[in-house]
């Protein structure tokens, strides 16, 4: 964890809403043991839904 944090992408075509994907980060599931319980996240982020949520893509 620190204060930054430097992120950078590489995509290959412009951003296309339709196939954005993602999945909540403190699904229980996944039991990912964070050292925090409330981060700072967008509200993109926090509707994000569990593992067991999510169809299959393929």
């Amino acid at each position: 964890m620190s204060q930054s944090a430097d992120v950078a992408y590489k995509v290959t075509a412009e951003y296309a809403p339709q196939c954005d994907r993602g999945l909540s980060w403190n699904d229980p599931d996944i039991g990912i043991d964070w050292p925090s319980d409330d981060p700072i996240l967008s509200e993109k982020d926090r509707a994000l839904p569990r593992l067991t949520e999510i169809g299959n893509p393929f």
